[in-house]
């Protein structure tokens, strides 16, 4: 017998020192691998935004970060908890209820511009972060959520005229789905998504083939519009459209064009407001207008 609780004890003084791994790579983000991207507005002051996502759309918000001015705070949650609950993630620091309930409760009490919810059960979150949240945006700071809308009636109450960078942008879905409202001081950008299975903030995401590159840029030029918008920054570019065999821009403005594979045909500053188009074969381009 004495032998026997000798070998117990020592069992469970085993399982006590059993150390858990770093799980910083489940809850943070690196930009340390670079994508070939393009530069859209690198000449603005940062946002801060809060991104509360998912792990496999979370990617966007690096993508996003190449792309323009971002101070970005992530948040990386599961697709139907604020929090991991399985036998890897409990191997791991930093995963447990405890944990990412105090992760969620110290960024969100941060200085920010915008929070961004990419189609996450925030309803799973604290209900004192939930208020934590809403309480800001009343306070001025800007909330887009990509997914179903959140079950408070309260924060859609107050309907706002449509946002005017909806007509500088392409658009990666039909536009009904797009609704804006305002809450207190701030403003909220809800993108209708029904699928359950959505990634974080693109619905390109998963996209391949040789026209998904354009595709994916012109989406994340979206996004990086409404974060603007959201922000309470009404930045215009002026709208292109056909005038003859060419575009017309706002004079003056630095322009790109592109082809549907994403490689740049010409750049240039339009003095007088116009572009050529004459020589270019048929197919499908875009002009991008860019803040210098």
């Amino acid at each position: 017998m004495r032998k026997t609780i000798m070998l117990l004890a020592a069992c469970l003084a085993g399982s006590i020192a059993y150390a858990k791994h770093d799980g910083w790579y489940v809850n943070n983000l690196t930009e340390n691998y670079r994508t070939e991207h393009l530069i859209w507005d690198k000449t603005n002051p940062p946002l801060k935004v809060l991104f509360y996502v998912r792990h496999y759309g979370a990617r966007d918000v690096v993508e996003l970060a190449q792309r323009m001015n971002l101070e970005y705070t992530p948040y990386l949650s599961d697709g139907t908890r604020f929090y991991i609950d399985n036998v890897y993630a409990a191997a791991l620091t930093g995963n447990s209820q405890f944990e990412k309930s105090e992760e969620l409760r110290e960024k969100a009490g941060k200085d920010l511009d915008v929070i961004v919810l990419g189609n996450v059960p925030f309803v799973k979150a604290p209900e004192d972060t939930q208020f934590q949240i809403l309480l800001k945006v009343k306070n001025g700071t800007g909330l887009i959520v990509h997914g179903r809308k959140l079950p408070y009636k309260k924060i859609y109450a107050k309907r706002l005229e449509r946002p005017a960078f909806l007509d500088e942008a392409v658009l990666p879905f039909p536009e009904k789905r797009i609704e804006v409202y305002r809450f207190g001081k701030g403003r909220i950008l809800q993108i209708n998504d029904p699928s359950a299975n959505a990634a974080a903030l693109t619905v390109t995401f998963g996209e391949s083939g040789i026209r998904a590159r354009a595709r994916q840029e012109n989406e994340l030029v979206f996004l990086m519009r409404a974060l603007q918008w959201a922000a309470g920054k009404d930045v215009t570019t002026g709208k292109v459209t056909m005038d003859g065999d060419g575009l017309k821009i706002p004079a003056g403005a630095v322009y790109r064009i592109r082809d549907e594979f994403n490689r740049i045909l010409a750049q240039g500053s339009a003095g007088e407001g116009k572009v050529s188009m004459a020589g270019y074969a048929n197919g499908t381009y875009y002009c991008d207008l860019i803040i210098p």
